[in-house]
């Protein structure tokens, strides 16, 4: 996915890949991310929903 946009997120709780370009993260309980105009995919790697706060700016609908 890419978008014209900058994002940021705090995963609350579970386990949580985030590839950032060709890039990959792995995310748990207590980690941050932030990126621009990037392309991006996630995964939820986890057994357990994974709970996240995301924030997009400017807003997406």
């Amino acid at each position: 996915m890419l978008r014209e946009t900058e994002e940021a997120g705090y995963i609350v709780s579970g386990t949580f890949d985030l590839w950032i370009e060709d890039e990959k993260f792995s995310l748990t309980s207590g980690d941050s991310f932030r990126f621009e105009h990037k392309p991006y995919h996630w995964a939820n790697t986890g057994t357990e929903p994974v709970v996240i706060i995301w924030v997009v700016s400017p807003p997406v609908y």
